[in-house]
């Protein structure tokens, strides 16, 4: 249900985060366009049964590595997000009640505790039951595919005016641009987790679902662009939650804005953000 995914999207966590003095420096956490690795499983099936064939399927598990393409239904939808050179389209525009994953292993690095799925969707919306709609779910599993956190390492997106995407044909067919979400395995650094995508068509086989996806890792910090004799400084978040900087006076939260960045004056202050999801 729509309230369900409001919970899941906004539950994840409250961090208190301070500012770091540091830029740091991202790292890729593993290659998610090699579908081949060791530590990627892709998976084809049906509806009911979306894990029933493991390997590549042409068409189906995708590499896009032209950031310039655009989706063939959606003109004006990249196949690759703004500022990244490839992505993957999970699914693809057939019908017939298919279902296809990719599962990336990722043992959580104490320097890129943050994973950051980039998605955009397309979805046919044939007004079933909601039970039976197309959808795209991402889960983080645990070693032995136990979801990490019932409420807070699920996502699931079921075709629906619900969701509030981009409706098309009278809502028949909606997408959603690219847009990101962080998810925080901060207490879960040493241990290995398995990062899955699941694409649904619609169960009665006669409407298709698909995604593009890019997934990468970031660190935990704050970051200042603040260099030599400057009057203000911007700062950043890392990218995928809600926001709220602040800074404290008297014990009193002092509000600085609720966006990923903002530009405060040099003026000696420690300034603050919880971030949630």
């Amino acid at each position: 249900t729509p309230e369900a995914m409001k919970r899941h999207i906004y539950i994840l966590m409250s961090i208190l985060l301070s500012v770091p003095v540091a830029m740091p420096v991202a790292a890729q956490c593993f290659d998610m366009t090699n579908l081949y690795a060791d530590n990627v499983v892709c998976t084809t099936g049906s509806f009911n049964k979306p894990y029933q064939y493991t390997g590549v399927v042409s068409g189906r598990q995708t590499v896009m590595n032209d950031p310039n393409a655009y989706d063939a239904n959606i003109p004006q939808l990249r196949c690759v997000p703004p500022g990244e050179t490839a992505a993957v389209r999970l699914g693809n525009d057939r019908t017939g009640a298919q279902a296809e994953s990719i599962t990336y292993e990722y043992t959580v690095d104490a320097d890129n505790t943050i994973v950051l799925l980039k998605y955009a969707a397309v979805m046919e919306n044939p007004n079933h039951n909601a039970t039976n709609q197309p959808r795209l779910i991402l889960q983080i599993l645990d070693a032995n595919d136990n979801l990490i956190d019932e409420d807070c390492a699920s996502f699931k997106f079921v075709a629906s005016q619900a969701l509030g995407w981009t409706s098309l044909y009278n809502g028949s067919l909606l997408w959603k641009d690219w847009t990101a979400v962080g998810v925080d395995l901060s207490a879960y650094v040493g241990q290995t987790v398995r990062i899955r995508l699941t694409n649904y068509d619609c169960s009665q086989g006669g409407h298709y679902g698909y995604a593009y996806i890019h997934l990468s890792c970031t660190p935990k910090e704050i970051v200042s662009s603040a260099c030599g004799d400057e009057a203000t400084t911007t700062f950043s978040a890392p990218a995928g939650f809600e926001y709220n900087w602040y800074k404290l006076s008297g014990g009193t939260r002092i509000p600085v804005g609720n966006t990923q960045s903002v530009t405060v004056p040099l003026d000696g202050d420690t300034y603050y953000c919880d971030i949630a999801q």
